[in-house]
């Protein structure tokens, strides 16, 4: 077969797979469709080892719909809480819209931007604040410069602000953060299309912006604003938000049914809700809730060490509470090492406390 032969096949598979995947899956979070996208997704892995044993070397071509197919299925990990397992696919995806030819295109652009974003989501997701901060920067430049090419508002530029307000809030610059939040709510409120739906984010992350700084009676204005105006527009428990701050019992419930059992999001609440039961003398269920917590980061111990070391220091008073006195010191000393690793700094089990733990974890896990 000769080389262009193999290419016309590759891109008519590409194609036929492309048109396989719901348009809707990008940003809907649409559980019914994880079904098909799981089906689909295999091939979209096997299409990324075909490029890279037969087209890698073609700096004219580009592959720009590989690079959209896979910022697709990159979506549809992130969804599922495999943020670890596609780093790697997507800076090829961005690597295809860096040679291409026609990168300066409006169409290039915005897949380079789309992808820059997962590529932040992801380092966030994974404790990467430096990649996080930089990926975002580049989101961020990009709608940026598509706005200024545009009459319209870019309905994406509030999004890159949120996403760029969350890089702010990795690196602790909570002030910045607070800054990118607003101009992201501005920017959803100035959009000819606006719905309350895109206000979810930016809104509960510029209450945690508030938390962090101390300014509780601002948090607490903010998140009750944003709750009440999502039942109002959605009915109470909607099924559409799937990042509630107020209630952490309401939101594993909510987590559960929308992300699933066994997604990182779904584990910080059960870490949260482990904390309410052992309070309440519900020993048993704490610790229930902390091994499923623990079970879920395991899938990827290196990019979970700070929310493993947290919820195993929760695990050991849990035990200490349930009088199983050396599995507590067992756990006490694994998180005390796995903190020291973290940190460099080295204290014993008995002199931490459970907020110097919280310190370790990005801010929507504590």
């Amino acid at each position: 077969m000769t080389h262009e032969h193999r290419l016309r096949v590759f891109s008519e598979v590409i194609s036929r797979v492309a048109s396989e995947w719901p348009s809707k899956a990008v940003g809907a979070h649409d559980p019914k469709l994880w079904g098909k996208l799981k089906s689909l997704y295999p091939h979209v892995i096997s299409l990324r080892d075909i490029y890279m044993k037969y087209f890698s070397g073609d700096l004219v071509n580009g592959h720009i719909p590989l690079a959209s197919l896979i910022f697709r299925a990159s979506w549809y990990q992130i969804e599922r809480g495999g943020s670890h397992n596609i780093r790697t696919l997507l800076e090829l995806g961005l690597d295809l819209c860096v040679k291409c030819s026609d990168r300066d295109s409006l169409q290039v652009q915005d897949l380079e931007g789309d992808i820059n974003c997962c590529l932040g989501a992801v380092a966030n997701e994974t404790n990467d604040a430096e990649s996080c901060l930089e990926y975002n920067k580049r989101y961020l430049e990009i709608q940026l410069n598509l706005q200024r090419k545009s009459e319209l508002p870019v309905e994406k530029l509030p999004r890159a602000y949120n996403q760029m307000g969350t890089a702010w809030m990795m690196t602790r610059e909570y002030e910045k953060a607070e800054s990118s939040f607003s101009n992201s709510m501005a920017g959803f409120r100035a959009l000819p299309i606006y719905d309350m739906d895109m206000m979810t984010f930016p809104m509960a992350n510029i209450g945690l912006a508030y938390w962090l700084q101390g300014r509780l009676d601002d948090a607490a204005a903010v998140l009750e604003e944003g709750l009440n105006e999502r039942e109002e527009a959605f009915g109470v428990m909607d099924r559409r938000c799937f990042r509630s701050e107020q209630f952490h019992v309401k939101a594993l419930t909510q987590y559960k049914s929308t992300l699933g059992a066994h997604h990182h999001r779904t584990a910080d609440v059960c870490h949260k809700v482990a904390q309410h039961c052992l309070r309440n003398g519900q020993k048993e269920e704490a610790y229930r809730l902390t091994d499923q917590a623990l079970n879920v980061w395991a899938v990827d111990e290196s990019a979970y060490r700070p929310e493993i070391a947290r919820t195993t220091f929760l695990k050991a008073k849990v035990a200490w509470a349930l009088e199983r006195e050396t599995d507590a010191l067992n756990l006490y000393r694994k998180a005390a090492k796995l903190r020291r690793k973290l940190t460099n700094q080295h204290k014993k089990h008995d002199q931490l406390s459970e907020s110097e733990f919280d310190e370790l974890v990005t801010f929507w896990s504590r």
